[in-house]
């Protein structure tokens, strides 16, 4: 069995077979089925969202804003006892409340969303190839089973087209794998990774690692400068804000105003409950697990959540043809015979060549045979003799064409036809090539390209004596087969608003330049485009290969390595990549991987592939829109909240009691995380994360609100509503003016919530309708602190209830405040502008 000692990726091909106690027969069924409990299928690997129920809980609970929001709630019960008094178990336990509350929340909403992925993953295994299906050897004979059922010790095939399910060993024959760089060869002993795509050829292997033991092979590009990045930054600034605050007042409070040690403590506590952003983890992890789940409603699956907000930040979006813009199917549109043969004998040496070798025997060809002879010739032609397949060549990028060698039946005579793209068919041809011929041939497929028609070439030649892999006597021109790859549904349209929405795109192609032109003017694109060779030579025409990728809209003649050039070239310039390719690995070299159908990239569409991922662009656009009003929130009222109760302590000595601010904490909490379903409306231009325009705002409004509290206070000390508005106040001293502490309660709260109303939306508030989970949320909180303020009598909580004169107040002092809250966002906005402005000049 697995050794760690062993690396079995590196090991000679001897031992691994003696560590994975098995051989070239495979494994029997009873032992694969003893293996397949002990390291489970692929299922069963632990992925976000399938943890177990507790365990996902408490997973919530780890990091370290909830850290110190715990460490307050201990100190609650542990240091503000004492001298007669009580521990605050109110505090405490509403701390507790909000941390269980935002956990769960973001566990259900995890759960929510993978058990949609789920189900269209389920879904998408009978519909798609998106669960592959593998040939595996067990007690000597082939069959096939799921791959979540391989285990170490199998003996698999893989063939052309096939996307490697497990890590696994070549133990026969060659392949040429679809690799980021360029083709790969790979030989007997050589190490294949899950995901790679297979590009021609066909071996079998013997798998090394599959399970909980399964680990892929890292090529994927690391994008820096997103959200948990600024999410960390925030959570810092945030921190930073009230540590600083929290020294200012031990310092002041202690040593200046020699507060009495438990005084002092609640103090302190009021920051830190109101400060810490406690929503932060959460309203992140719930806007993602949402969109996620939006997505899977749609038919995209994704695999990396971090990449939900990637996608919106995507600059340029780069498609392979076959897999985003046009069918994968080709429909055979004109045949051109070149003398002596007919029209009907090029249809029928197609069908010849396209002898697939099926898993899992590859030495029996004649089914495809008979599936080829159908799709070229309508149906099995009647007067043509059957054939029998001596030996089969399958196509290699590198090796050259399709080349089938037969009899026809009754007859000893060795025949070969092959069948591949005109210029591997083209060198091949030596009898009766002429330059007129050859003229003739270039013409007709430049004429096929510029219809957005591509062509294959097939070749014949006879083969003397009985040796089917004996060179023949020289082949001939036979024709050339054109197929036109129609568009997929709905490609112009998606190209139309991806292009709205400020995302270049560039399609990629192995077709010639001028069919690559004619596609691309078909789906919108239009039709500047250069050839692959512009990234071997470096320019074209004089111009510089940067300056060629801006200004295309696409490349003909790509191979892989073209392909992976662009990508990195595009990064090199400061943009952020998607590619949507049906490679896994190429896909890969992108900052966001698209794949179709195949599980492996960041996205995986089980739809028209272009209009679902212009779809799923603006659904990130979206998401990332709510996380940015969140984080803007949730600075603000962090500040806010630090800023306002330590002036009031240092000015006017107001001692706010910690479960009050607990209240205004739980009622912004709930208010923050309905943004994750409000109504966003997408920017027009790709979207980043400026840590700096977020503190700018956050700043701004925290500042602002806070100054409007202690005005609210002075004003009320200067008793201006007592004797403008018949109000009053019951007699106490500062620290003890419960009826001051409730106006200071419901002035914070609602002013605080209404802020949400105005990061919320990229213009004047009044001028973008919320959704009516948040309005109605808002209305709730408004309700509540309303009601708290009329009716709660609360000594524990240090709080008087006043009468509705004074809530009338509050209302038209946060409704004037509110007003000017819009003007500071317009001044903000400008003077960031004006700033990048500076900077580009």
């Amino acid at each position: 069995m697995e050794d760690p000692a062993i690396d079995l990726s590196q090991a000679p091909l001897e031992d691994v077979y003696k560590r994975l106690q098995c051989n070239e027969n495979g494994l029997s069924t009873e032992e694969a089925a003893c293996r397949l409990q002990q390291f489970g299928s692929h299922s069963e690997r632990p992925q976000k969202g399938h943890e177990h129920l507790i365990m996902q809980f408490l997973g919530h609970l780890w990091n370290p804003v909830c850290w110190m929001l715990e460490a307050s709630a201990i100190g609650l019960l542990v240091l503000s006892s004492g001298s007669h008094r009580p521990p605050d178990w109110p505090a405490f336990l509403g701390i507790i409340f909000v941390l269980c509350m935002n956990s769960a929340l973001g566990v259900f909403a995890e759960r929510r969303a993978f058990r949609g992925v789920d189900s269209l993953r389920q879904s998408a295994e009978c519909t798609t190839n998106i669960a592959t299906m593998a040939n595996v050897k067990r007690d000597g004979v082939w069959s096939e089973i799921e791959v979540s059922r391989l285990v170490p010790g199998d003996i698999i095939a893989l063939q052309t087209g096939d996307t490697i399910p497990v890590n696994c060993r070549l133990t026969s024959a060659r392949l040429y794998i679809s690799y980021p760089e360029d083709n790969k060869r790979l030989a007997v002993g050589d190490s294949c990774f899950v995901g790679w795509i297979i590009g021609s050829g066909y071996s079998e292997a013997i798998v090394i690692a599959s399970g909980k033991s399964l680990q892929s092979h890292p090529t994927r590009v690391q994008s820096n400068g997103g959200l948990h990045e600024i999410v960390a930054q925030i959570g810092v600034f945030c921190l930073a804000i009230i540590v600083l605050l929290v020294v200012a007042e031990l310092l002041v409070l202690y040593t200046g105003f020699h507060y009495s040690y438990h005084r002092g403590v609640n103090a302190i506590f009021v920051l830190l409950i109101g400060g810490i952003p406690i929503a932060l983890p959460t309203v992140v992890g719930v806007s993602l697990s949402m969109g996620v789940d939006e997505l899977a409603s749609r038919g995209i699956l994704t695999t990396r959540v971090a990449a939900m907000e990637e996608l919106a930040r995507v600059t340029v979006l780069c498609a392979e043809q076959t897999a985003a813009i046009t069918e994968e199917k080709y429909a055979a549109s004109d045949v051109k015979a070149y003398d002596p043969f007919t029209e009907s004998e090029v249809r029928l040496m197609a069908a010849y060549a396209q002898s697939t070798a099926p898993s899992p025997n590859p030495q029996n060809p004649a089914s495809a045979v008979e599936e080829w002879r159908n799709e070229y010739y309508g149906g099995r032609p009647q007067g043509h003799p059957d054939i029998e397949i001596a030996h089969w060549k399958p196509l290699c990028r590198v090796d050259g064409p399709i080349q089938a060698t037969y009899r026809i039946k009754g007859s000893t005579q060795l025949r070969r036809v092959a069948k591949g793209l005109v210029g591997h068919i083209a060198e091949m041809w030596t009898q009766n090539h002429t330059n007129a011929l050859e003229i003739q041939l270039e013409e007709d497929i430049e004429d096929l390209a510029r219809q957005g028609v591509s062509a294959i070439a097939l070749a014949y030649e006879d083969v003397e004596g009985d040796d089917p892999e004996a060179h023949g006597n020289g082949f001939q021109l036979v024709g050339i087969v054109g197929f036109r790859l129609p568009l997929r549904g709905g490609t112009e349209q998606a190209v139309a608003d991806a292009l709205a929405m400020g995302v270049q795109m560039k399609m990629v192609t192995s077709n010639q330049l001028a069919m690559a032109k004619a596609t691309g003017r078909r789906a919108g694109l239009g039709d500047v485009m250069f050839p692959a060779k512009v990234f071997r030579d470096e320019e074209y025409l004089g111009r510089p290969l940067d300056a060629l990728i801006l200004e295309a809209t696409g490349f003909g003649g790509v191979f892989p390595m073209d392909k992976q050039k662009l990508l990195q070239r595009l990064r090199h310039m400061g943009h952020f990549c998607a590619m949507i390719s049906k490679e896994v690995e190429l896909a890969s070299a992108a900052n966001v991987s698209i794949t179709v159908n195949s599980l492996g990239g960041d996205f995986v569409t089980t739809q028209p592939c272009l209009p679902a991922v212009v779809d799923a662009v603006h659904i990130s656009r979206q998401i990332s829109w709510r996380l940015h009003g969140s984080l803007i929130y949730v600075s603000a009222i962090c500040i806010r909240i630090v800023l306002c109760f330590s002036l009031l302590q240092f000015i006017y000595k107001i001692d706010f009691p910690p479960f009050m601010i607990l209240l205004v904490a739980l009622a912004t909490d709930i208010t923050i995380l309905t943004l994750c379903v409000d109504r966003a409306v997408p920017g027009t231009k790709p979207g980043r994360w400026d840590f700096t325009e977020i503190i700018s705002y956050s700043t701004a409004y925290g500042v602002y609100l806070a100054l409007s509290t202690v005005l609210f206070v002075f004003t009320t000390k200067t008793h201006f509503f007592q004797r403008k508005f018949s109000l009053a106040l019951s007699p106490a001293q500062p620290q003890h003016d419960n009826q001051l502490h409730m106006l200071i309660y419901l002035q914070v709260a609602q002013i605080s919530h209404a802020l949400i109303f105005v990061v919320h939306s990229q213009r004047l508030f009044f001028l973008h309708r919320p959704s009516t989970v948040l309005l109605g949320a808002f209305c709730l909180a408004q309700m509540g602190s309303s009601i708290i303020a009329a009716y709660g009598n609360w000594e524990f909580a240090g709080v008087h209830s006043v009468d509705a004169g004074w809530i009338g107040v509050v209302w038209v002092w946060n409704i004037i405040w509110f007003i000017p809250l819009d003007l500071i966002k317009l001044g903000v906005g400008l003077a960031l502008r004006t700033r990048n402005a500076d900077f580009l000049e």
